[in-house]
């Protein structure tokens, strides 16, 4: 079977989080955040969590999608693959 890589995914492996600890420092559960990278249901966050969202993937709120399935702004994925180069590949 094969698992969808979604750009959300990308980004947290960039900055070398897993969803477990991504899901620990938000204050969800690791199946919340699994259920939002699949698409099976959307986040429901309040504005102060989606800024600490922002505030750990290190983007800019603004830039951020409306949901962890959509793509996210490509300049955010060169920019943290920038920062590490040669660590990982985005495409």
């Amino acid at each position: 079977m094969s698992k969808q890589i979604t750009d959300f995914m990308k980004l947290l492996k960039l900055i070398e989080l897993d969803q477990k600890d991504f899901a620990e420092a938000i204050g969800v559960t690791p199946h919340t955040v699994t259920n939002w990278v699949r698409g099976k249901t959307k986040p429901k966050l309040t504005l102060g969590e989606w800024r600490k969202v922002a505030q750990i993937l290190g983007v800019p709120l603004e830039k951020l999608p409306d949901d962890f399935t959509a793509d996210i702004d490509p300049s955010i994925l060169a920019t943290k693959a920038a920062e590490r180069p040669g660590q990982y590949s985005i495409s």
